[in-house]
Formats: C-alpha cells, structure tokens, sequence
C-alpha cells in the first residue's frame, strides 16, 4: 500500500499510568513490547509509505532512546509537534504534507488492535472514523481532516477488546491479561 501515511499519535502523559521515571504512556510494556513497538510493527505489515509518529516535545526523547536500536527505526519519522495545539490543528498541518497519500491515523496506546483490523480499514478504501482518534482518509478527502473529530463513528464490527484505550494503571493490567491470550 505505497500509497498509505500511517500517523500513530503519541503525544500527551497520563499522570495515572506514569511510572516514577514519567514514561509516556505508549512506552509502558504490554508482555515483551512497549505498546508503541507494537502499533509500528502492525502498522509495517501494512507495507505503508510512510510511518510518522506525532510526539509531543515531551517525549521525544525517551521515545528516540527507546525505538532507536530496533529494526525499524530507520523506517519511521517523528513529528515534533507543539503540546499548546489542539488534535485536529496538528493533523492538518501534517496532511498539507501528504496531500497525495491516504492517510490513516491511529493511538500509539491501543495494543489490542490487530494489524488485521488496520488491513480491513484501508483495504475498504473508503473514508471512516471509528474513534477520534483512529480513522482512514483517503487524499482526495484529507481537507475534512480538521472535522473529523466532530464526525459520528462508524460501527465497523471491530472487536471490543480491539478498540481498547490504555488510559490508567488498570487498563495497563487488563491489556496485558488479553494480550497473553
């Protein structure tokens, strides 16, 4: 799909789930990987363009230390992007960028959700919000990217468990109980 952006959204700590060196939240551990390491890999068997991770001036660093000695580090970018900018002000400033591509927007903290599932999305080739911030944008549509928050989601018979956010310490706890089975 070399047409296809993935931007995995990184930004914003969770003071619940911080542990006592303020980890952001996508770096916590869900068995042998960090929930970030786990969205990049999904994402890569999507064989996109591109992968763009938008990190806030906060975490940037501890993000850099942490993919820089993967196997795919070389394959990713980060956004820097400003923490006083809304969601949508920051996707459409990166969308300018891409107007050619079609772009999917995904959490960094969601592990549950299979790259099957992202492969379903884009291979529906239509344009579909299942969560503020997990949706699919073809290019000739990326100018309604700034309203997309604002759309109704779509049902698109994802698994629960898939669409799970890790927000807080519990839900850490829960996600790694699912994602052993």
């Amino acid at each position: 799909m070399n047409n296809l952006i993935v931007l995995i959204m990184t930004f914003k700590l969770n003071k619940e789930i911080i542990s006592s060196r303020y980890l952001p939240k996508v770096c916590h551990r869900i068995g042998d990987k960090t929930m970030i390491e786990i969205a990049i890999e999904n994402a890569l068997k999507l064989n996109p363009k591109m992968i763009i991770l938008y990190v806030s001036k906060n975490n940037i660093v501890c993000l850099n230390k942490l993919l820089k000695h993967t196997n795919y580090s070389k394959m990713i970018s980060f956004c820097i992007l400003d923490n006083e900018k809304n969601g949508p002000q920051r996707l459409s400033l990166a969308c300018k960028c891409y107007k050619d591509k079609n772009v999917l927007i995904m959490p960094g903290n969601a592990p549950l959700l299979s790259w099957k599932t992202l492969y379903r999305i884009v291979s529906n080739n239509v344009d579909i919000k299942i969560l503020d911030n997990l949706f699919y944008l073809k290019k000739e549509n990326l100018n309604i990217i700034d309203i997309m928050p604002n759309l109704p989601n779509v049902n698109f018979n994802i698994p629960e468990k898939e669409l799970m956010l890790v927000e807080t310490r519990a839900e850490l706890e829960e996600a790694e109980k699912l994602f052993e089975k």
